[in-house]
């Protein structure tokens, strides 16, 4: 909901703040007055909550998610796509080294050619 002013949304928050200890006296008066505001808290406070009621339980995973996901992996590994997108990703690495070592090996023969005075 939207709220009418960022006054409301400040005293909202600040009633929601768990960490604040006190509250003052100047907000609870707002809210017991503004029903925009009190509407607000009061749906905030409501999925806060069901939040707390969601963590507290215990979801068990289904018994195959684990061979399902190995299967969703093996046939992501074995499709073309996938192969082809590790190339790209790879290839400018792979030529990066390539030309290094191609640059590397002509300075070296540069550098025994002059050793040695062979020009």
């Amino acid at each position: 909901m939207p709220y009418e002013s960022s006054r409301c949304r400040d005293i909202v928050s600040e009633m929601l703040d768990e960490t604040s200890v006190v509250v003052s006296l100047s907000h609870r008066q707002h809210v017991e007055q503004c029903s925009e505001c009190r509407r607000e808290l009061d749906a905030q406070r409501a999925v806060r909550s069901q939040v707390r009621v969601l963590r507290a339980e215990h979801i068990d995973p289904p018994a195959d998610l684990l061979a399902q996901l190995y299967a969703d992996l093996r046939r992501c590994a074995a499709s073309p796509s996938y192969r082809l997108a590790r190339l790209v990703r790879v290839a400018p690495y792979v030529g990066g080294v390539l030309a290094a070592g191609a640059a590397g090996a002509v300075l070296a023969g540069r550098t025994r050619r002059t050793r040695f005075g062979i020009i």
